[in-house]
């Protein structure tokens, strides 16, 4: 079997028979395979690194698309935190030169389909949050059934390393404050603190393994009394090449703590990483929307989130629809 890697082939071992054969005039011939925990690592082309090691961990659902023994594109959900009856699409991917062909549109099916099974029925509704510029989503959306909306606030802010060397965050005197570490320099205790304090706020969006697994040098924190959380940045790798900002916290009453840890990370930033680089800042409110645009250059790039949902009771008829159809071909075969 051969993984798609920017057009060139990435020989792995084939493990298993495949779940199902789809074929029709567009998608020629396609076999979806799952992709088990164990193989996880393997396919980091074709997932985002979130998705990988979720799956690794045995916490999310992945499938693929090979044509012609090559594997065209990928897919991976994940149950939704407090509800067994829906689900949230995490990543997803189809090679540039397979896109426009149905690809998509079958793995989706596959996906809800394996779901469906699982859930004996009893999924009740999907979700997927998008960039507005990913190509080809929103029309594959909106033919499945799913209702979009943009969000206002919600976005997903980037500039390059290079570029944040001018930003005035770090253009304000820099501040070393007494109790200001790199996460690198702390011990899983210390690191099993912060995740508690995090939780006492109500702010734990990383779970305590997402933490432990933080960028070391680019992540910092601001230690209070008696070991007290005042903030923190933390960063991970999300792609080569790009580092997101994946959890920034300061206590309500030290707004003020907010400035070391995030002049930290990004001179951090500047020391350990290319200039190519890129950072990417997440924001879901709209003070944190007036942070950004506060801290960055005014040519850093704002791409808006779409927010997709699928009701599967609502569309349930609708779905039967396409899976019978996709059967009926399949038995034409």
């Amino acid at each position: 079997m051969l993984f798609l890697e920017e057009g060139r082939g990435l020989k792995i071992l084939q493990n298993g028979d495949s779940l199902k054969k789809w074929g029709d005039a567009r998608t020629k011939h396609i076999e979806v395979y799952m992709i088990l925990p164990e193989q996880a690592e393997r396919v980091k082309p074709l997932l985002s690194r979130e998705a990988v090691d979720l799956v690794s961990r045995g916490q999310a659902f992945s499938l693929c698309a090979v044509e012609d023994s090559e594997v065209c594109g990928a897919v991976c959900a994940r149950f939704s935190q407090g509800r067994e009856d829906a689900v949230e699409w995490i990543s997803f991917y189809v090679a540039p030169s397979h896109r426009r062909r149905g690809i998509g549109g079958t793995l989706l099916l596959e996906l809800l389909d394996e779901l469906m099974d699982f859930m004996g029925g009893e999924l009740c509704r999907m979700e997927v949050v998008f960039s507005e510029t990913a190509e080809g989503i929103a029309e594959l959306l909106q033919a499945a059934g799913f209702s979009l909306e943009t969000e206002k606030t919600a976005c997903a802010w980037r500039i390059s390393v290079t570029a944040l060397a001018d930003a005035p965050l770090l253009q304000r005197n820099p501040s070393f404050p007494q109790g200001l570490f790199s996460l690198e320099s702390l011990d899983h205790y210390q690191k099993k603190q912060i995740y508690h304090n995090l939780k006492r706020y109500d702010a734990d969006y990383l779970s305590m393994e997402e933490l432990a697994r933080a960028h070391p040098k680019l992540s910092y924190v601001l230690m209070g009394t008696g070991n007290s959380l005042e903030a923190c940045s933390i960063l991970d790798t999300q792609e080569e090449g790009v580092y997101c900002l994946r959890q920034f916290f300061c206590t309500r009453n030290h707004t003020t703590a907010a400035l070391p840890v995030l002049q930290a990370s990004a001179r951090a930033l500047l020391a350990f990483c290319p200039g190519e680089a890129v950072l990417e800042i997440p924001t879901v409110t709209e003070s944190a929307v007036q942070l950004v645009r506060h801290l960055l250059p005014k040519e850093t790039i704002c791409q808006h989130m779409v927010h997709a949902v699928l009701d599967l009771h609502e569309r349930k008829g609708l779905l039967h629809g396409l899976f019978d159809c996709r059967e009926q071909k399949q038995r034409e075969e």
